[in-house]
């Protein structure tokens, strides 16, 4: 057996079929083209995901509720408190909350009611309350 492998490996693969061509043609693959399909791949990739990603905050009813939250500057546990605070309360859009101060107190009330906030919650919610409701008054000018 073993000499038999030595018999092929030491033959000519001419010797072992004529139409066999010691010579091989060089094939050298086109680099640049494999770069460009690449970035094109990468390119549809990234447009497809800021596509869907907009097209989803679009319709999202927690989208409103962040962009109201970074408009007042309340934070990610801010944003969170208010989602439950929502959910508790069986509001719809939990943005809504943040456009009245009678409708923001009736929903805090209502989740109050269903599930007992602790005292850091209540803290939060207070600073919330005072944060998007204050009303901010001009300072005093001397004419």
């Amino acid at each position: 057996m073993i000499f038999a492998f030595t018999i092929v490996a030491e033959t000519r693969m001419a010797e072992i079929s004529m139409q066999f061509r010691e010579n091989a043609t060089s094939v050298a693959p086109s680099y640049l083209w494999m770069i460009a399909v690449a970035v094109l791949i990468g390119v549809g990739i990234g447009g497809y995901r800021f596509y869907i990603e907009n097209k989803r905050r679009q319709y999202c009813p927690k989208s409103l509720l962040a962009e109201l939250c970074d408009a007042n500057q309340i934070n990610r546990a801010g944003k969170k408190m208010l989602h439950l605070i929502a959910s508790n309360a069986a509001v719809d859009q939990p943005a809504s909350l943040l456009l009245s101060e009678a409708r923001f107190d009736a929903a805090m009330k209502s989740a109050a009611n269903r599930a007992p906030l602790t005292p850091e919650q209540v803290k939060m919610l207070c600073m919330i309350r005072r944060r998007v409701f204050a009303i901010q008054q001009p300072p005093l000018t001397n004419l």
